[in-house]
């Protein structure tokens, strides 16, 4: 890596690039390029442990990062008018290094680290591949017939994401949406014949992914409000609460920090809600509804 860094960081600079070299440079690139995919499968072949992975792959992931960050400068920095040559020679440059940080996410995602910020032209590609999935997911959502406060709610945070052009965007909320999109494609898809379960699917997956946004907490809340409301008796009330607060244990959750890694999870806090209003409603008429009847 450290040939990589000093063809980059000097030879590459746009006061020293002269076009006469640059089918030279685009060789050393191609074969740096090699010599990394050399050694991201070695590292996956490796039998080291998951802490020496995680370092050398990290590693890799900072160099990247700001190897592809210098070559954005460069190419920004370029006159309006510049040699289209040249201009075209960094958006290849930064291309090779797309490609590996592809083969990264594939071959070692668990070992990269969610904190570090996307190059800036790295972003620019993975939002215009997610801007794809996210009409899909838009389309099925219609065909599927899903509550359209549901799927506005779910992709609301994606859109965010993509319109973002200030700040910097990271690994970790890449690597989130990007799975809960799969995850939300391939079960619309799979429940296309069968259109009237996609609804608790799709809250079953948002509970897998810790979909922790305070405007689907709200959203649950007025939804279980609501059916609530449709029993007289507490003691069905407490019933279809118990039977939640069970169901809701019993869902898989992904280790993942979640959407919003300040706030806690959306499971916790169901349960909470679910907990205090079944004990208002037991203090409401304990004689209607002994303890006995309910051991949760």
């Amino acid at each position: 890596m450290d040939t990589l860094n000093q063809l980059i960081s000097v030879r590459l600079r746009p006061e020293w690039l002269v076009n006469n070299r640059l089918r030279i440079y685009r060789e050393q690139l191609r074969e740096e390029k090699i010599e990394l995919t050399r050694q991201l499968l070695d590292i996956f072949r490796s039998p080291a442990g998951r802490r020496e992975k995680e370092a050398i792959v990290q590693t890799m992931q900072l160099n990247i990062i700001q190897w592809l960050d210098r070559l954005h400068v460069y190419r920004k920095a370029l006159p309006e008018m510049a040699d289209r040559e040249r201009a075209l020679f960094y958006l290849e440059a930064e291309g090779l290094l797309h490609d590996v940080l592809v083969a990264l996410e594939q071959h070692v995602q668990a070992y990269l680290s969610p904190h570090l910020p996307l190059p800036f032209s790295y972003a620019t590609r993975v939002k215009r591949q997610l801007q794809v999935r996210l009409h899909e997911l838009e389309l099925l959502f219609r065909a599927l017939e899903l509550d359209e406060r549901l799927g506005e709610l779910v992709l609301r945070p994606v859109r965010a994401f993509l319109l973002s052009l200030d700040g910097r965007q990271y690994f970790g909320s890449l690597f989130y949406f990007r799975d809960l999109m799969t995850q939300l494609q391939i079960t619309g898809i799979l429940q296309l014949a069968h259109p009237a379960e996609f609804q608790l699917q799709v809250h079953a997956i948002l509970i897998h992914f810790n979909f922790n946004a305070v405007e689907y907490y709200i959203y649950c809340i007025s939804r279980l409000e609501a059916l609530l409301t449709g029993h007289s008796f507490p003691r069905d009330k407490i019933k279809l609460l118990t039977w939640y607060i069970i169901t809701l244990r019993r869902l898989p959750l992904k280790k993942t920090p979640g959407l919003l890694p300040s706030m806690p999870p959306i499971v916790e806090q169901l349960q909470e809600w679910m907990l205090e209003e079944r004990i208002f409603l037991r203090n409401a008429d304990p004689k209607n509804v002994p303890y006995e009847t309910s051991p949760f």
